[in-house]
Order: structure tokens, then C-alpha cells, then sequence
């Protein structure tokens, strides 16, 4: 929950704080949790992988790229914006910026 208001702040100076860049960010998240948590069922299952050492991975993945967002969010916006309009844009900055550290936070 933290990781998605921070994200909607994050995105907010670029899309505006809008109904489609709240969505965005809420598809975006949910989906990264979503299919986080199937992948982690799926590791823990899987013979030969330790689920402690692959769990320490998979945050520490999520807290770097969670820290990688804001250069990123920097030097992918203005493109992104200018090629899909402000209803896209925002779904693709989104997405860009915070579906994988949604997804390795749920791993």
C-alpha cells in the first residue's frame, strides 16, 4: 500500500493526479502483487531452490529497483508522454516504474 501511494505521488508531476493516473497506478501494482505471489507459489514448490535465499533476492531486487524509480521515472517520461498521450502515458510510465518492484515485493 505504501509502495502505491508513493508511486502515485512519484508519477503525479508528469500525468497530473488524475482518475487515469490513480488507475494506472492500481492496475499497475495489483497486477505486479498478483502475479508475484503466483510466481512465489511457484518457487516454493520447486524442488532445489532454498524459499530463504530466493525471498532475500527477490526484496532485495525490489528495494533496488524501488530506488532506481525516480531516475528512471526521470529519463523515461518525457518520451513515453510524447508517444502515447497523457490516458496511455500514464499506464506506460506506471508500468515502466513499478510493476517489477510490485512484483519482487510479492515473491
Amino acid at each position: 500500500m505504501a509502495l502505491e501511494i508513493a508511486a502515485g505521488r512519484m508519477i503525479a508531476p508528469y500525468v497530473g493526479m488524475s482518475l487515469y493516473s490513480w488507475m494506472a497506478v492500481t492496475v499497475v501494482m495489483l497486477s505486479g502483487l498478483t502475479f508475484g505471489h503466483w510466481i512465489g507459489g511457484r518457487l516454493i514448490d520447486a524442488p532445489r531452490i532454498n524459499p530463504s535465499k530466493a525471498l532475500a533476492v527477490a526484496l532485495g531486487l525490489a528495494a533496488v529497483l524501488s530506488l532506481a524509480a525516480i531516475p528512471l521515472l526521470r529519463s523515461v517520461s518525457g518520451v513515453v508522454l510524447a508517444r502515447c498521450g497523457p490516458v496511455w502515458g500514464a499506464f506506460a510510465i506506471t508500468t515502466l516504474v513499478c510493476f517489477l518492484p510490485s512484483l519482487l515485493a510479492a515473491v
